[in-house]
């Protein structure tokens, strides 16, 4: 009679159990979803800034061409599975005439999401870098600089 008293315990215990991780998983899985989530929205973050850097710097190679830009900065977005974005190059012609070029990378994270794009519905990362071509430094003194605080405002900071 008494193990039939203790089983029946363990029994109703078992089913508390069950309805308790019943009210549990829902909220244990939502954190968990949206922590990744909220990683992969970090990852295209700086994967746009990276992005957009390195066609900034394949843009400044004299004989580089816009097309080029736009596919080294597609490469790097793609290496964690971008798969829409727009890439804007400024000027659409780069010639030997230009003096700097600006990349401006837009990602959606709605459409680049893993598992709960709804918490980044119609939420974009935007992301731009400007570059002075090579071989057009004598322009450099007419572009606003910042100063770093030496006084001088070349921004090399050593003060020379």
């Amino acid at each position: 009679m008494a193990t039939h008293r203790i089983s029946s315990r363990r029994n109703l215990r078992q089913g508390a159990t069950a309805v308790e991780f019943a009210f549990a998983a829902p909220i244990l899985f939502l954190l968990l979803f949206g922590a990744i989530e909220f990683s992969r929205a970090n990852m295209l973050v700086n994967t746009a800034a990276i992005a957009a850097t390195e066609a900034a710097r394949a843009s400044i190679i004299p004989g580089a061409t816009s097309d080029d830009c736009e596919q080294v900065c597609m490469d790097e977005l793609s290496a964690i599975g971008v798969s829409a974005a727009t890439v804007v190059v400024e000027p659409k012609d780069i010639t030997d005439d230009t003096n700097q070029v600006t990349i401006n990378v837009s990602v959606p994270i709605a459409e680049n999401g893993y598992y709960l794009p709804r918490f980044f519905v119609g939420r974009t990362v935007r992301k731009s870098v400007t570059m002075q071509r090579e071989g057009k430094a004598e322009d450099v003194d007419k572009e606003p600089s910042s100063n770093n605080g030496n006084g001088n405002g070349n921004g090399n900071g050593n003060g020379n």
